[in-house]
């Protein structure tokens, strides 16, 4: 198992793109590239620590909203290959 440092999982962190969804993940708010998050903080008000907090754990943010690092379809394609195995 490797630990991983806090300054480490931050530059994990700011180099994820960003897309932000409503709790049933049918509307796409917001996307960011991985590197602008910048803009995120900038257009949303989003801290790039609070965003490192919430992304891909399907914790809700603001009660309203998921923070993920990859679209949907492409979360879909991913499930859909593991039940294969």
């Amino acid at each position: 198992m490797q630990i991983k440092s806090k300054g480490n999982e931050e530059k994990e962190c700011m180099g994820k793109s960003i897309y932000v969804y409503d709790l049933t993940c049918s509307i796409l708010y917001y996307h960011s590239a991985a590197s602008a998050q910048i803009n995120l903080k900038r257009v949303l008000g989003i801290h790039h620590e609070t965003c490192c907090k919430y992304i891909d754990t399907m914790n809700p943010y603001l009660t309203h909203f998921l923070l993920l690092s990859c679209p949907i379809r492409l979360l879909y394609l991913v499930i859909n290959q593991l039940k294969r195995y």
